[in-house]
């Protein structure tokens, strides 16, 4: 059974933690022969991968795309989510997408920008290949907005 949260962070703190616990009933109707398993903890960093710029363009056109390299960054990673590109507009901070390993394989989330100006973080997907992030702009009259925004 998987159970899917979403939530919004007040500013850019350096790391969120989240833990899910399991609680069985005090009747003990339920029997669990390993109770060391009960619980589990999800680290996510604020801290970029590279951090040399060229993950931080702006959006400087009506579409835009890039080819996240998930065979090099997969030597990078571990089951710590960490944040590998970001796109900034004219309202600031519009997209960030994160990666990590799980079960194997490289997964990625793309948090967007929601109206109330906060990132919202999608579901983690794991990709064949290297996945492209796609977007759409329009011009406003101090640059570029994002649009639409796309993983695949």
């Amino acid at each position: 059974m998987n159970y899917t949260f979403y939530g919004n962070v007040q500013g850019s703190p350096p790391q969120l933690i989240n833990t899910a616990q399991v609680e069985l009933p005090a009747d003990t109707t339920i029997e669990d022969p390993t109770m060391g398993n009960n619980s589990a903890t999800d680290i996510d960093l604020l801290d970029a991968l590279f951090a040399n710029g060229f993950e931080n363009p702006a959006v400087s056109a009506t579409a835009g795309s890039y080819r996240l390299p998930s065979l090099a960054l997969r030597a990078a990673l571990d089951e710590v989510a960490r944040s590998v590109y970001q796109l900034d507009d004219a309202q600031g901070e519009a997209l960030r997408v994160y990666a990590r390993v799980w079960d194997g394989q490289v997964q990625f989330a793309l948090a967007r920008r929601a109206a109330s100006g906060e990132l919202r973080l999608a579901e983690w997907r794991a990709y064949s290949g290297e996945p492209l992030l796609s977007w759409n702009a329009r011009s406003v009259s101090n640059g570029w907005v994002l649009d639409s925004a796309d993983l695949r």
